[in-house]
């Protein structure tokens, strides 16, 4: 079996005094890609910020390769896991190479100046992402999906072995979406690292993914393989609606028809 990289032990999260995930176990595969799926407000951006060590827990735990991260330094964090939140912003006229550049925030002191190697590390995930030749264009005159690739290249210039993404695809068109997953596939296939990402689209999901956790009121009801948990009877508890489903022609992974609310 696949060890894990990230637990939530009996994780309970809240905001504002109201808890979201309440009493929550899972297990995150090391080296794979997983995809967290549920309908609006049922914890997944929750979980991704309680995994991150953006939100503390109300009790509970998250372990990262089976250590605690609140008895983690901020620093040693930021070195193992990245965080990509939905809708990132930056300062007006950043240009693409000064983004990325700030992955590499986590690995200096605060005397260190920007040196060769941090100019290596940037120029090779600005290479990983097509966007080697965009370094110089400023942030905001980039497409889409262009602009997500630059996100996507501060966390791999962030050199961490996990990556979270809040829903890297929402604002997206279709071309753009399968863009940045092909990417997110990739860097996982190529470097093997951790990716842990929040998705709306079910196909999509139980396309790209290795791993699926569907979520319903702060709960996990199903986590596994797609084939798994991408079965009319999972997709009914979660979401409350009817659905068939069809082998993807590319590569078999179930591909979700939504056929309606239940009679």
């Amino acid at each position: 079996m696949t060890p894990a990289r990230l637990e939530a032990v009996s994780l309970s999260l809240a905001y504002d005094g109201r808890t979201i995930i309440d009493g929550l176990d899972l297990a995150v595969p090391a080296g794979r890609v997983t995809a967290i799926i549920g309908p609006n407000g049922c914890g997944k951006s929750t979980l991704l910020r309680g995994f991150g060590r953006l939100l503390a827990p109300a009790s509970g735990q998250v372990l990262l390769d089976g250590s605690p991260v609140d008895r983690m330094a901020h620093r040693e964090l930021a070195r193992r896991v990245a965080l990509l939140p939905q809708a990132p912003t930056a300062p007006a006229g950043l240009t693409v190479l000064e983004l990325v550049a700030r992955g590499r925030t986590p690995h200096q002191r605060w005397y260190d100046r920007f040196s060769r190697d941090d100019e290596r590390i940037v120029r090779e995930a600005l290479a990983a992402t097509g966007l080697a030749d965009l370094a110089d264009a400023p942030l905001d005159e980039l497409s889409g999906g262009q602009r997500q690739r630059a996100w996507i290249s501060l966390t791999l210039a962030q050199q961490t072995e996990t990556i979270l993404l809040d829903e890297p695809t929402t604002y997206l068109d279709v071309a753009h979406q399968l863009e940045v997953l092909d990417l997110v596939r990739s860097l996982n296939r190529e470097s093997g690292r951790t990716i842990v990402m929040v998705l709306h689209d079910l196909s999509l999901a139980a396309r790209y993914a290795d791993w699926l956790v569907a979520l319903r009121e702060g709960a996990v009801v199903a986590a596994g393989e797609p084939r798994e948990v991408a079965t009319p009877e999972v997709l009914e508890r979660v979401f409350g609606i009817r659905s068939a489903l069809v082998a993807d022609p590319d590569g078999g992974a179930p591909h979700i028809l939504p056929l309606g609310l239940p009679h």
